[in-house]
């Protein structure tokens, strides 16, 4: 079992991810590791959990929710789907 999560940042952008283990994987964000945009920009909370029943379907869905946050809510610096490269945002594109 999987997990798609998603984090938002305390510069109130947003980091999706995916984990196997989800307790160890918020704690390590949580306490200044993980991800890039997780250590730079540290964690205010969780927004989202989605359990998926593969490593596949959750890369499929951490991708789509990255394009969703982008077009639907606005937020203009989305980390995640293998990019957490923190000094340009991240603009997903469909393809």
């Amino acid at each position: 079992m999987f997990n798609v999560y998603v984090l938002r940042l305390k510069d109130g952008s947003i980091y999706i991810g995916l984990t196997a283990n989800l307790d160890k994987r918020l704690r390590v964000h949580f306490h200044g590791g993980g991800a890039q945009a997780t250590r730079k920009f540290g964690v205010d909370r969780v927004e989202k959990i989605i359990p998926v029943m593969s490593e596949a379907e959750g890369k499929a869905l951490e991708k789509q929710l990255v394009i969703q946050y982008q077009e639907n809510s606005g937020v203009p610096c989305v980390y995640g789907a293998g990019y957490t490269n923190t000094k340009t945002p991240f603009r997903a594109t469909r393809g």
